[in-house]
């Protein structure tokens, strides 16, 4: 399988590490441990004696506990944290449910911070915000204002996420100018909109996953997000632009996909 390791941090560690190294900051790994088969049960039995709280402890999303998002708190010590940032990626199973936080706040502080920021407000109605699901992240940061930014990532150093391509990326590389908003967080209809579009990739691998349990038995999560970044642009390329019937191209796409490697393999035999 090509790009298996793709979203893990083992390769960028040293790099991580540097950035902590003589500072008074402190790494923190963001864990989306609701993706992980029983929610990571076996992630936090390896985690047993870290310092870490759960996300949704105590917010609007208590009654999902069993599947909440972990922060974790990373040792300051360099070859205790390369090991732990090791075992992070093991436990995860090499998935996209990891982001690494450098900050000078406590693990109680940022905690805080960042359960404030999972709920959202609109016009109708208040919403979960699937920050902590790194695919996500970045399009969510994107759609923010400049004010709703300074709120979101306020006495955050340093946020990074890996693509799909295993590129390490920092999403707080811009300077903060604005004053930062009040929060919870208030987003209008168009921001609605455009951070829907934006996750439409992310949303349709879920799809393909439910439609076609081979989906992701065959291909890798980086290899999902390749497949599915190339099926949508075909699919603009020809005008098909309705969420029901992107959907029924690009599982036709995968099906299309499947059965010629699978007419191959007959014929190689």
């Amino acid at each position: 399988m090509k790009n298996s390791y793709a979203y893990a941090f083992s390769a960028h560690s040293e790099l991580i590490l540097s950035e902590t190294a003589n500072t008074r900051s402190q790494l923190y790994a963001l864990i989306d441990a609701g993706q992980l088969p029983d929610s990571g049960s076996l992630l936090r039995r390896h985690l047993a004696g870290q310092a870490s709280d759960d996300l949704f402890a105590h917010t609007c999303a208590e009654a999902a506990l069993a599947a909440s998002p972990l922060l974790v708190q990373i040792g300051q010590k360099e070859e205790l944290s390369s090991r732990q940032i090791g075992l992070i990626d093991d436990g995860c199973l090499k998935k996209p449910i990891i982001s690494y936080l450098q900050t000078k706040l406590s693990l109680a502080a940022l905690s805080q911070h960042l359960k404030t920021l999972l709920r959202i407000q609109t016009a109708d109605a208040d919403f979960l915000l699937r920050y902590t699901d790194p695919l996500l992240l970045g399009p969510i940061i994107q759609r923010l204002t400049p004010s709703q930014r300074a709120s979101f990532l306020m006495d955050i150093e340093h946020w990074w996420v890996t693509d799909h391509r295993g590129r390490l990326q920092d999403i707080c590389q811009q300077s903060i100018t604005a004053s930062p908003a009040p929060l919870p967080l208030t987003f209008n209809a168009q921001q609605i909109d455009a951070l829907l579009e934006a996750c439409a990739p992310c949303f349709m691998m879920a799809q393909l996953r439910n439609l076609d349990r081979d989906f992701s038995m065959q291909l890798n999560p980086a290899e999902q997000a390749d497949f599915v970044f190339k099926a949508l642009e075909d699919a603009s390329a020809q005008g098909i632009e309705d969420d029901s019937e992107r959907a029924e191209w690009c599982l036709s796409r995968w099906l299309e996909k499947t059965s010629t490697a699978t007419r191959k393999e007959k014929t190689s035999a």
